[in-house]
């Protein structure tokens, strides 16, 4: 099993936050790819870090609620250095994975309340009370 990178909790809810920044983006990037070869391998790559970060947020739940510490809603953000268009990519797929809000007639309460999956441009833009830089002063 394993947990997300950070726990924060807020008065009102819980934030599982997971960070990611790697040294070859364009290794996930499908969109871009100039082949079919390309394309399978890259759509591989992307397909299993979705899978890591569903089950990152899983795992981490299912430790919480055995400490009892889901008494609060929990927002899910992930921090990617990926273009904008995996970021989109990425975002629906994890929301729908999760599942995020009310995932079935039956359920009384939420996995997650949110899930967000941003790079460094967008976890500026939302988050303008927590910046974040890279230390060796890339964007």
């Amino acid at each position: 099993m394993k947990a997300v990178d950070i726990i924060v909790e807020l008065d009102n809810d819980y934030l599982f936050i997971e960070i990611k920044d790697f040294h070859a983006p364009d290794d996930y990037n499908f969109l871009n790819a100039v082949n079919d070869e390309q394309d399978k391998e890259r759509r591989s790559r992307f397909n299993h870090l979705r899978e890591i970060l569903k089950y990152k947020y899983r795992d981490t739940w299912l430790y919480r609620w055995a400490e009892n510490k889901t008494d609060k809603p929990i927002r899910y953000l992930c921090l990617l250095t990926l273009d904008n268009a995996q970021i989109s990519a990425l975002n629906n797929e994890l929301r729908r994975l999760l599942p995020v809000g009310d995932a079935g007639p039956r359920w009384e309460r939420k996995i997650a309340r949110s899930c967000a999956v941003v790079n460094i441009e967008r976890w500026n833009r939302n988050f303008p009370n927590w910046p974040v830089i890279r230390l060796n002063g890339n964007n």
